[in-house]
C-alpha cells in the first residue's frame, strides 16, 4: 500500500495543505483574506456615516444651507465604498429588487459627483446610502 502526502503548497502557503486543516493560525489567515472580499476597505457603517444619515433624514434634521456641500462631500464616497461590494451584495441577494438598487445607487453617485450640491440632492445621497446599509445587514 502506498501512501501519499499533500503535493507542494498553494502558493502564498507556506504549509503543505493537509498540514494545515486544524492550524488556527492558517484558518485565521484564510478568514482574513474572505473578509478583505466581503467587506469594503472603509467600511460605510462608521459611526460618523450613521451621524451624517441622521443630520441629513434624522427626524429633527435642519440642516443648515452652508452644511450641504460638506456632508454631501463625506457621503460620496461612502456610496461609492459600499457600490464597491455589488458583487457581494447580489450574490447575498439576488434578483431583481437587488440589481435595480444597485442600478439605482450608480445613478445617484454618478448624478451626485457632477452636480452642485443641493438639499434634495443630498437626501437621495443619504436614502441611497441608508438602502444600501439595510441591503447588507439584511439576512438573505
Amino acid at each position: 500500500m502506498t501512501t501519499t502526502t499533500a503535493s507542494a503548497a498553494p502558493a502564498g502557503w507556506d504549509t503543505p495543505l493537509a498540514a494545515c486543516q486544524n492550524s488556527p493560525a492558517v484558518l485565521q489567515r484564510i478568514l482574513t483574506v474572505l473578509s478583505g472580499h466581503l467587506t469594503p476597505a472603509r467600511p460605510a457603517v462608521q459611526e460618523r456615516t450613521y451621524d451624517l444619515l441622521e443630520e441629513v433624514m434624522g427626524q429633527h434634521a435642519a440642516l443648515r444651507p452652508a452644511r450641504i456641500p460638506a456632508v454631501t462631500g463625506e457621503l460620496l464616497p461612502v456610496l461609492a465604498d459600499l457600490l464597491q461590494t455589488r458583487h457581494t451584495l447580489y450574490a447575498r441577494h439576488p434578483g431583481l429588487h437587488t440589481t435595480r438598487t444597485l442600478m439605482h445607487a450608480q445613478n445617484v453617485l454618478a448624478e451626485r459627483q457632477s452636480a452642485q450640491p443641493t438639499l434634495p440632492g443630498l437626501r437621495r445621497l443619504a436614502h441611497m446610502i441608508h438602502t444600501l446599509i439595510e441591503l447588507t445587514d439584511s439576512t438573505p
